[in-house]
């Protein structure tokens, strides 16, 4: 038998409030692979690591001068990924913050 908890916010909602945020805060920076790293509830809010990379953190193709002008590099190799911690309100389900992820988080 599942105890409910005393919040509103589950935790998938707490994981889809913080991707949405993620998307749409970094909108223009073109994230892409936006994805979930880990979610913990502390006190009151959700703890959401998401991960993605942006468009300068794939491997730059060597080659040919228009190669270099491209202002989106191609996609070749493994991106390297970034990660923010977004904190999710677990009564609301609100987004209160978005902070970087600590190295030894």
């Amino acid at each position: 038998m599942n105890v409910p908890l005393p919040f509103k916010t589950d935790v998938k909602e707490a994981v889809q409030a913080a991707k949405a945020f993620v998307a749409d805060i970094l909108a223009a920076e073109h994230v892409t692979n936006i994805g979930l790293e880990e979610v913990r509830l502390d006190e009151d809010q959700w703890l959401v690591t998401i991960g993605f990379s942006r468009p300068w953190n794939f491997p730059k193709k060597t080659g040919s001068v228009l190669d270099e002008l491209q202002m989106f590099p191609r996609s070749e190799g493994k991106p390297e990924r970034e990660y923010k911690v977004v904190k999710v309100d677990a009564a609301t389900g609100e987004v209160r913050a978005m902070e970087l992820r600590e190295e030894n988080a």
